[in-house]
């Protein structure tokens, strides 16, 4: 392959294999919303053109502004910052693609604002105190449930109520 790559929601970091004698001054590198392009400014030795190492269309749209690159050890290291936060199939279009499907897309609770941990907390505790037939949070402070009241005719399903109902069939 002519690179290799990782990416997070945020971000994707492409790895390009480059000679050991190569550093940052000798290429041309080019990072832009929707394209990339990798290029050695002078022909290397036994070579009459200068290399174009990668070089395409990205398959979605980053920040070039904040996306950086470096050169380190014979490896070129590029973190693209994704517009979208999504998983990306692939990095140029063309290039054989990945199952985002089968992406491990969690993300850390501390990865989140202080307001989302807040929310994400109860919504856990809610869940945790539901499940042991407890009081919810909003219950134990006192305050009114925001969920909507339903129209006349339509209630919520109840598991205890549907427990009743079964072990009353079997009777």
């Amino acid at each position: 392959p002519r690179y290799k790559w990782r990416q997070t929601l945020d971000e994707v970091t492409v790895l390009v294999g480059i000679p050991k004698t190569l550093r940052g001054k000798d290429f041309d590198v080019s990072l832009a919303p929707s394209t990339l392009s990798i290029k050695a400014k002078k022909p290397l030795p036994g070579e009459d053109q200068p290399r174009t190492f990668v070089e395409g269309e990205l398959v979605e749209k980053i920040r070039a502004d904040e996306s950086t690159w470096s050169v380190e050890g014979g490896v070129m290291i590029l973190t693209l910052d994704k517009r979208q936060k999504k998983f990306w199939p692939t990095v140029i279009a063309g290039d054989e693609k990945i199952d985002t499907e089968m992406v491990d897309s969690r993300r850390h609770i501390s990865d989140y604002d202080e307001s989302t941990q807040a929310q994400i907390r109860k919504i856990i505790f809610d869940q945790n105190q539901y499940h042991k037939g407890l009081a919810s949070s909003d219950e134990i402070l006192g305050k009114k449930s925001n969920i909507p009241d339903l129209p006349p005719g339509v209630e919520y399903i109840d598991k205890k109520k549907l427990d009743a109902v079964d072990s009353d069939k079997t009777k």
